[in-house]
């Protein structure tokens, strides 16, 4: 399963960057959309409750949020390749 979603993250990753390249999007501001992915992430983790009954499904919880960040910061950063490379 975790291949699966890993995959399917991958090719929605993919797809939203090409899709971002054929209409040329500019970069607005590189540290908000950075910002944009901590904040989203720290509010999937605050919302989190621990089930003890069941550790693999909280694990698969936790690192789709982490894999959800993942791509987030990837779009922000591609999106603003110039000022990443100037940081």
């Amino acid at each position: 399963m975790g291949q699966r979603l890993g995959t399917v993250l991958l090719l929605l990753t993919l797809g939203y960057l090409v899709s971002s390249l054929a209409t040329e999007t500019k970069c607005e501001n590189i540290y908000q959309g950075f910002s944009n992915c901590v904040l989203k992430l720290g509010k999937n983790m605050a919302s989190y409750e621990e089930d003890n009954r069941d550790k693999v499904q909280g694990l698969n919880t936790v690192c789709g949020y982490w894999d959800e960040f993942h791509m987030c910061t990837m779009i922000a950063l591609w999106e603003c390749q110039k000022e990443a490379a100037s940081i």
